[in-house]
């Protein structure tokens, strides 16, 4: 089976894609599959990827694969470099699985990779109904020309979806997204620490505490992120940690903040950003 890996990345976002491929054949000793990386000279917020960091990551993996897309694809969103996520339907392959460049590898990816899907798959975030875009498997049955374009026309009538990928993905395949384990989504914010990173599977723990407040669940989903979600946030250390019953081994860890500059740096436990750090500067 022809498995393509994908990602989108600038100079920005160079230190997390070296993070990130060297944990990958750390875990994955194997790991020789076609890496292809977006790129644009068109996004003038969030800038393009230099020679200099195109020969840096060559040095690390021999089979990355940059590619720009076609500018005219990409009328109205020249700004945003996220939104070359859609470019991955667009590959010649059996799969792609698209991982965010602030993801870390912390296992093996063999059930990843192996993931059976002919759509699509992407992790849910369950303190809401939305699938997040960190991850994504890409079945066969989406990686032609056809859907690429659809995806693009779809786009540019739905302008709520104002520069956010994942936003358009969940809309435009709607009920059709098919579950990921969350063990390769997991997001730093979730993670229990310990002898080994697990991930909560908490949507029935949250849910039942909704119920408690006499809350629909489905109903009030919205409810839920806006205000239900960041009081019992604060919980997170105590109470949630001692009711949580359903856990998995994270494989993928989702940063979101950064931990290479200093926001990012602030926000992320000591012993995350120690971890993302010795890989990155792993010796190869």
């Amino acid at each position: 089976m022809n498995v393509v890996f994908a990602t989108v990345l600038n100079d920005l976002y160079v230190p997390g894609m070296v993070a990130l491929i060297k944990s990958i054949k750390h875990h994955n000793p194997q790991f020789e599959y076609r890496f292809v990386i977006f790129h644009s000279s068109f996004t003038p917020i969030y800038g393009d990827l230099s020679l200099e960091s195109v020969e840096l990551l060559d040095e690390l993996y021999d089979h990355f694969d940059f590619i720009e897309p076609n500018f005219k694809d990409f009328v109205g969103r020249e700004r945003d470099l996220r939104f070359l996520t859609e470019a991955s339907f667009n590959l010649d392959a059996d799969k792609v699985i698209f991982l965010d460049a602030d993801t870390l590898c912390i296992g093996s990816l063999c059930g990843l990779i192996n993931f059976e899907t002919n759509d699509i798959a992407m992790v849910c975030e369950k303190h809401s109904s939305a699938f997040n875009g960190g991850v994504i498997v890409i079945g066969q049955k989406n990686l032609n020309h056809d859907t690429y374009s659809d995806i693009l026309r779809y786009d540019e009538s739905q302008s709520r979806h104002s520069g956010v990928n994942q936003k358009l993905l969940n809309s435009y395949f709607e009920d059709r997204i098919e579950p990921l384990p969350d063990e390769y989504n997991g997001i730093v914010s979730m993670v229990l620490m310990g002898e080994k990173l697990k991930i909560a599977s908490y949507k029935k723990f949250f849910d039942s505490k909704l119920s408690e407040l006499g809350i629909d669940v489905e109903a009030d989903r919205g409810r839920f992120h806006k205000e239900v979600w960041k009081s019992w946030r604060v919980k997170w250390q105590g109470l949630y940690r001692r009711s949580c019953e359903f856990v998995s081994d994270v494989k993928l860890l989702h940063f979101i903040y950064t931990p290479w500059v200093e926001v990012g740096q602030r926000k992320l436990r000591k012993e995350l950003l120690e971890m993302w750090y010795y890989y990155y500067e792993m010796k190869v």
